[in-house]
């Protein structure tokens, strides 16, 4: 790689952790907010929004739906990834070109 691409490609990447780390520094403390209404910095604190999804069954049966639908869908991206990795390390097909332009779509 061109040594003169490394530092902006590095500050790239630091711009998209940041862009993805700094909301939670905002949502998780909000998530232990005493009040009813959501206030940054919060006035007091409180587990009474996590009492409320750990005791609610409809809150229980949409974590489960997702867990579930997790596991399934990590399965299924699984073996397809494991089998396109296979056809092309392995192919020797006509269409591999084809196939490896869909995949990287």
């Amino acid at each position: 790689m061109n040594p003169r691409l490394n530092k902006p490609i590095a500050g790239l990447c630091v711009l998209v952790a940041m862009w993805m780390i700094v909301p939670l520094l905002v949502v998780i403390p909000i998530s232990f907010a005493g009040e009813s209404s959501f206030r940054f910095p919060p006035r007091s604190w409180s587990l009474d929004y996590y009492t409320e999804f750990f005791t609610a069954p409809a809150w229980r049966e949409s974590l489960l739906f997702s867990l579930v639908l997790g596991v399934v869908v990590m399965v299924i991206a699984t073996t397809a990834g494991t089998l396109a990795a296979t056809v092309l390390a392995n192919g020797r097909h006509k269409a591999l070109s084809v196939i490896q332009g869909c995949l990287m779509i």
